[in-house]
């Protein structure tokens, strides 16, 4: 007999070999995936296999993390691992067009900085387009998906110029903020994102440029810290060397970023209302 959760398995086998996409692709993957395996036949019984397969798809990513989290919780209330995720993925929804409708916190045309393709930041520039003077993206080496953003940003019309990650000291001091995604926040302030935007925000740092994490609620970790998060690696081939491993995300501390944007506003970027927040989306989700 085929195992239900098939579906699922090969779900997280997709995810493990993903190096571009990010939180986003990979929550609606899961999401889909779960549902496929109720119709094949997955109940509440089956939730903590659910739930540890979701979670070993990639560890990093926090998403992943608070799915998991509330299908083992909305089946204690008897609600059926597809409704869960459901409501999951309609709170994802409707936090984006929330942080969409944030894009009015920036009143003026203004120059910014970002890395890699997040679609969080996509969402909340491409929703006041006249906000943003220009857009400098760095390409995200290795992967370079920077440049899948800076395309799409560029086929909305929007001033763009994308950038080797090396370049970043030489044009900081043209902008006038730094915004950057994130695929976990841990509960102490750390911000889980592509490799290098430490980097960034560490010359945002020396040069007096504030950061801003745009993030909803559900990139929030409610139990890994800064030293305890785990890092997923990838390896690519260098021509002439051979193959090297590296991570795939950075941990920035919460001391170099400034403020956060998230579906509850714009605030300053403090561990009191991160844990607040993560209550908030857990009992939307789960009422």
């Amino acid at each position: 007999m085929r195992d239900p959760l098939t579906p699922l398995q090969e779900a997280v086998e997709e995810i493990r070999r993903e190096k571009v996409r990010g939180a986003r692709w990979a929550l609606y993957r899961a999401v889909r995936a779960v549902i496929e395996s109720v119709e094949n036949g997955a109940t509440c019984s089956d939730a903590e296999r659910i739930a540890k397969s979701i979670i070993n798809a990639n560890k990093s990513m926090a998403p992943l993390y608070n799915l998991s989290l509330a299908i083992l919780e909305g089946c204690k209330k008897g609600l059926d691992p597809s409704k869960t995720a459901r409501k999951v993925l309609d709170y994802y929804s409707k936090s984006l067009e929330r942080i969409r409708m944030e894009a009015r916190s920036f009143r003026e045309p203004i120059k910014i900085i970002t890395i890699s393709y997040s679609s969080t930041v996509e969402a909340l520039i491409l929703a006041s387009k006249q906000n943003f003077a220009k857009v400098i993206v760095l390409e995200s080496r290795p992967g370079g998906e920077g440049a899948l953003l800076a395309a799409t940003l560029r086929d909305s019309g929007l001033p763009v110029e994308l950038i080797p990650d090396t370049a970043t000291p030489l044009r900081i001091e043209e902008v006038d903020y730094v915004i950057v995604g994130a695929d976990a926040v841990t509960r102490d302030g750390c911000l889980v994102n592509k490799l290098g935007t430490r980097q960034l925000a560490m010359i945002a740092g020396q040069s007096g440029k504030p950061v801003v994490a745009v993030f909803d609620s559900l990139k929030i970790h409610p139990e890994s810290t800064c030293d305890s998060h785990p890092i997923e690696e990838r390896s690519y081939i260098a021509p002439g060397y051979g193959p090297v491993r590296y991570p795939l995300f950075d941990k920035t501390p919460r001391s170099l970023v400034s403020y956060m944007l998230t579906e509850r506003g714009v605030n300053k970027y403090e561990v009191s209302v991160l844990r607040e927040a993560w209550e908030d989306m857990m009992r939307e989700i789960l009422e």
